[in-house]
């Protein structure tokens, strides 16, 4: 669409708004990061179905490697060729103020190439430029106005729009946030007409859509805060519901103790994605307690074809405990949950011990040795249905000055049944580091990771190297901050 097109330029034009010299500028941020992957391709190759031992759909090759099989042949993935994956990203961040009391604009820009023709390997790299975010803003003390390219969070979670958005400050303590505009993907910036839905969801939605809704705040004491959001989605040309939701939460302190609720609603499937209840309590000699329970559901909007599967939810109760020394310098945590999922209406074949639950338990701690040394450590447990997983991380940070820090880290876990990559051990390691460049600061670092079959060979090599480096450059100044620059 055209108008989109021109959107970015309509901003950046404000520059040449007169206003009075005192209020007028800019300021942002670029920042550049470029990655590193050296991963493994993955083939189809097939061996004929005569020579492999045993009989049925799936058998395993004589070193141990699944195959699915045929009348004729047997299908199986093996490492291919390595690649050198190093895609790079540049964001442009600009806030400009016109001159004009109130009259503000924003943009946020990236940029994508890769160095060798690996587009095909890492997400996006087709979509060269894109503006993530691009509108324009008025405000006064009760009111603000945008329109634009605009990104909505809220409770219902993150979307983003063309349109436009008025925020209210009502009395009585009520803020009012009203928005509308052509719908986009989430986490695409694309019509959901794009290719990049329908290549991988056959029945993905035909039609565009809309986006409205409004989110209300209301504190009327102290002590407690409340929210209410709705939001709908519609198709542009039949009127066909996309999604229909309702979320409301609240927080009330009781003296020293806080208690929070949160429901998610979907009005068009008449289902609740979620009811949380949790408290936050002091303990005393530096000790605060966390217990929570939710019931949880799925939500899918109704374009998609998941939705007909009738997704099963779980109830879960979760209990954290943690733990600060007076000083500050040592702290530590606890952590255990427990899910039960609902019953599916399917009967497993005799003989299967497939389970309804799942449970978990972690527990770390952070301590300052020295005024430069910090130490992390954590480690999880997890067991559920198909798969179970425990491992732990490890940290060790050096900070020499404001922006300037080395740290190394270290990983390992281990997987079982787990149906994506089988039994597995993980370990990895690594270093990162950062350093300012004057008024910039570079960042980088690099990580290792082996991967072990447990139990079985393999010929898939999931071993996998990551470097990183970003550099993120501050310009301009605020009006508002007298002509300081931005530190």
């Amino acid at each position: 669409m055209t108008y989109r097109m021109l959107l970015l330029p309509a901003l950046l034009g404000l520059l040449a708004i007169p206003g009075g010299a005192d209020a007028q500028g800019f300021n942002g941020r670029a920042r550049t990061y470029a990655s590193a992957f050296k991963i493994r391709d993955l083939v189809l190759d097939s061996v004929p179905a005569a020579g492999v031992p045993g009989e049925g759909v799936q058998r395993f090759l004589p070193d141990g490697t699944p195959v699915t099989c045929s009348a004729s042949s047997c299908q199986y993935f093996r490492s291919g060729e390595e690649l050198g994956v190093i895609p790079i990203l540049q964001d442009l961040e600009v806030n400009v103020w016109t001159g004009i009391t109130g009259l503000r604009a924003y943009a946020h820009v990236r940029g994508r190439q890769s160095v060798g023709d690996w587009r095909v390997v890492w997400p996006r790299m087709e979509e060269e430029v894109e503006a993530l975010a691009a509108y324009v803003e008025y405000g006064r003390s009760f009111y603000r106005v945008q329109a634009g390219r605009i990104w909505q969070t809220s409770s219902l979670g993150l979307y983003n729009y063309d349109g436009g958005s008025a925020f209210l400050r009502l009395p009585r303590r009520v803020d009012l946030n009203v928005y509308g505009g052509l719908s986009l993907a989430r986490g695409l910036n694309q019509l959901y007409s794009t290719d990049l839905i329908s290549s991988v969801e056959p029945l993905g939605p035909r039609e565009d859509a809309w986006l409205g809704g409004f989110v209300a705040r209301w504190r009327p004491i102290p002590a407690l805060a409340t929210s209410l959001t709705y939001q709908r989605e519609w198709t542009t040309h039949s009127g066909d519901l996309y999604s229909d939701r309702l979320a409301g939460s609240a927080r009330l302190v009781l003296d020293q103790a806080t208690v929070d609720a949160e429901l998610k609603y979907d009005l068009a499937g008449d289902v609740v994605n979620l009811g949380r209840l949790g408290v936050t309590v002091p303990l005393g000699s530096g000790f605060t307690g966390r217990g929570e329970v939710r019931r949880y559901v799925p939500f899918f909007e109704l374009w998609t074809i998941w939705g007909a599967f009738s997704p099963v939810g779980f109830d879960e109760a979760k209990l954290r405990v943690d733990w600060m020394s007076p000083t500050g310098k040592l702290s530590a945590h606890a952590s255990g949950g427990y899910q039960k999922y609902g019953d599916t209406g399917a009967e497993p074949p005799e003989g299967y011990g497939i389970r309804d639950d799942a449970w978990r338990l972690g527990f770390g701690g952070r301590i300052n040795l020295l005024k430069e040394l910090t130490l992390n450590g954590a480690y999880r447990y997890q067991e559920g249905y198909g798969s179970s997983r425990h491992g732990g991380d490890a940290a060790a940070q050096w900070t020499f000055g404001r922006r300037l820090y080395l740290a190394a880290t270290a990983t390992a876990f281990e997987t079982f049944s787990e149906f994506q990559i089988g039994s597995g051990r993980v370990f990895g390691a690594g270093v990162q580091g950062a350093a300012p460049v004057g008024p910039a600061t570079l960042q980088g670092g690099v990580m290792f990771y082996k991967h072990d079959y447990i139990g079985r060979p393999s010929i898939l090599d999931l071993n996998q190297t990551r470097a990183n480096l970003s550099l993120e450059i501050p310009f301009g100044k605020d009006p508002g901050l007298n002509g300081r620059a931005n530190r």
